[in-house]
């Protein structure tokens, strides 16, 4: 089968979750004898054709006012950029006419900031079938997170609306539909979108934990050891998980956070908790973090589409309490492989941390359970339920 897949970024340019999940299922498909193409975007001022791994990469320049990535952009010049991300007839034109030179028998879009949905409607006039994977909530709210003001967005709000319904229009080319949690694919499926896909899946993000991921573990001592592993950046839920542990015993439970954020917010953060018991670390190596971590935590307050840092931590045998929202939810089952809180109760947070100390001779038997509850997410299983995908709608091998 010839497959051409279409995402934003690619390696090497600013590998995230979605793009190693892309590069991931590019790669297994060749591995099983299909032939990928993958259309990019890239910085420089010139398309460029490279080769990675037996997948073949056209990097395409952006046509638009400003490459996205990087330093701010002047706030004049948004609403420019973000209606040419709602239609952007060249970048589609580019796509469809690769689609056709390649000769592909279906084309797979993903996350589609710079190309556009206008890529639906070209790729749909050459009668070639077109499968989309919603790996975040772009195509309802610009932001991605449909989040704001310290709340989940219960409505779009005007600005959403006005770039949204356009895309809700054009996802009417898409004939088949995919998502990488139900809780993307239901705020879909809610709103409108995709109505007319013939055939509709919950997919996840394919991932592979480092080998010997669970082997180096530095024993516990006398308190739990909670980590937090991310963006800093208050939809995280950070500043409720560092208030909630604040009020532990330092000598019961101590938090680990690990990442970075705006630099005045990470201030305020270290200003507000850093004490005995929340240690602000910056930038750490994965494994080093699991390796000193009981529990990791994921308090996220917005819908979070997946959760990729919980899953880190599961396929390192480490059990996760995550908020009762959006992907997270699915990731973790409560009492087997972590646990849940509700972030709309203020005190629910306090009150779960303060039962897994109480409990916590039982991590070691949930250990094996996280493992084995993140074997769906091998790169040859989801590779091999896109295929059952394709193959609804094209009849190639």
């Amino acid at each position: 089968m010839k497959v051409l897949l279409v995402n934003t970024l690619y390696a090497p340019y600013r590998v995230g979750g979605a793009e190693r999940s892309v590069q991931s299922l590019a790669e297994t498909l060749v591995e099983a004898g299909h032939s990928v193409a993958v259309a990019t975007l890239h910085p420089e001022r010139d398309d460029k054709v490279v080769t990675l791994n037996g997948v073949e990469v056209h990097q395409f320049h952006l046509s638009n006012v400003y490459w996205p990535y990087g330093k701010s952009k002047p706030a004049l010049l948004k609403p420019i950029y973000h209606a040419l991300d709602t239609y952007n007839p060249l970048m589609g034109r580019r796509v469809a006419e690769l689609a056709q030179r390649l000769g592909s028998d279906l084309v797979h879009t993903n996350n589609l900031g710079g190309f556009s949905p206008s890529v639906w409607s070209a790729v749909a006039q050459l009668g070639v079938p077109l499968v989309h994977t919603a790996r975040d909530y772009h195509m309802m709210c610009p932001r991605t997170h449909m989040y704001r003001r310290g709340r989940v967005c219960a409505t779009r709000c005007v600005t959403c609306r006005i770039f949204a319904e356009p895309r809700e229009w054009l996802s009417k080319h898409v004939n088949a539909f995919v998502a990488i949690s139900t809780s993307v694919r239901d705020q879909h499926t809610e709103a409108g979108y995709f109505g007319s896909a013939r055939h509709t899946a919950v997919i996840g993000s394919s991932y592979v934990a480092p080998a010997g991921a669970a082997s180096a573990r530095t024993p516990s001592e006398s308190h739990v050891r909670f980590s937090f592993a991310g963006r800093l950046a208050p939809e995280k839920g950070i500043e409720e998980l560092a208030a909630a542990m604040s009020a532990v015993d330092p000598a019961r439970a101590r938090l680990t956070v690990a990442g970075t954020g705006a630099v005045g917010y990470v201030e305020s953060l270290r200003r507000r908790f850093g004490r005995q018991g929340v240690e602000f670390t910056g930038t750490m190596n994965v494994e080093t973090l699991l390796s000193r971590t009981d529990v990791m935590v994921v308090p996220s307050l917005w819908r979070e589409p997946f959760g990729r840092s919980a899953v880190e931590a599961l396929a390192h045998g480490v059990p996760v309490l995550a908020s009762n929202r959006g992907g997270l939810a699915e990731l973790v089952t409560s009492g087997v492989t972590g646990w849940h809180f509700d972030p709309d109760d203020a005190s629910s947070l306090g009150r779960v941390l303060e039962s897994i100390i109480d409990s916590r001779a039982g991590f070691d038997n949930m250990r094996a359970a996280c493992r084995q509850s993140v074997e769906r997410f091998q790169p040859r299983v989801i590779a091999d339920q896109y295929l059952s995908v394709y193959r609804t709608l094209v009849s190639a091998p």
